[in-house]
């Protein structure tokens, strides 16, 4: 590896870490399949800073689905199935106090409004949802909770926190060698099984999906910032050859790497 490209890498990858670490979970919540495609195509979340981990049609789901997968921020419809928005916000904060929810819903009702606020609802939009009036809400929010973080981190971390911090800056570092759970346990003296749950209980994300989406992230800038090609773009990010990475990117992004880095010029 030359030194422009060890430059490269470097620099990315301190940037990447911090990108990282203040990317927003997001929960999407409505019964209408064209709302929830149309929150997916017409915000662009990772641009952003945001990264949708789920999506729901009903009230019980949602519950159940935001305590497994923790989301920061949740997009939600009052009307819902099973059980209304309100019921499951109710819900979800009873494990999940910190979260922050954003309704939009079809009922312009000041008793709907007026409980959102009591449940500490951040904001009531109606529908249609005008998408650049959401996304400067949705940076708000995320601005507030990076605030939070920022406060949190001077405190002193837990166990757990500190180890996950040691383990996501070991996979950054050699992000282009095989890295298994077993090569993690042996790295820091621990068992698969616990880095696994701490991977998911720190960071929403299984190890292997969150390993997957580090790469396809930093693939991602070297397309837009290198003239590196494909291929080597591929074994620079820890991918076993050109189809795994091809495979793998295209079901992330939904498009090619080729036609990527031809959009971000």
């Amino acid at each position: 590896m030359d030194k422009r490209n060890i430059y490269l890498y470097d620099s990315l990858g301190k940037e990447w870490y911090s990108e990282v670490m203040n990317r927003m979970k997001v929960m999407l919540v409505d019964d209408e399949p064209l709302v929830l495609e149309g929150y997916r195509k017409l915000i662009n979340w990772e641009k952003n800073g945001f990264t949708v981990i789920c999506e729901s049609s009903d009230g019980m789901t949602a519950v159940s689905l935001a305590h497994h997968y923790q989301p920061d921020i949740i997009l939600m419809d009052i009307n819902i199935p099973h059980l209304s928005g309100l019921d499951a916000i109710n819900a979800i904060q009873q494990k999940l106090p910190e979260t922050a929810f954003v309704i939009i819903s079809g009922y312009n009702d000041f008793e709907y409004a007026r409980e959102a606020i009591h449940l500490g609802v951040v904001e009531y939009m109606l529908k249609p949802v005008k998408y650049d009036a959401l996304e400067e809400t949705l940076n708000h929010i995320r601005q507030e909770l990076i605030k939070k973080r920022s406060f949190a981190g001077k405190q002193e971390k837990s166990g757990e926190e500190k180890r996950i911090y040691k383990i996501v800056s070991f996979l950054h570092e050699h992000i282009t060698e095989t890295i298994s759970l077993k090569m993690l346990a042996d790295e820091f003296n621990l068992h698969p099984a616990y880095i696994s749950q701490i991977f998911k209980q720190e960071t929403g994300l299984n190890y292997h999906d969150y390993l997957i989406r580090i790469r396809v992230d930093f693939a991602k800038r070297l397309l837009s910032t290198s003239d590196l090609s494909i291929t080597q773009i591929a074994e620079k990010t820890g991918f076993q050859n050109y189809r795994a990475f091809s495979f793998v990117f295209k079901q992330l992004e939904k498009m090619t790497p080729s036609k990527f880095r031809d959009s971000s010029k």
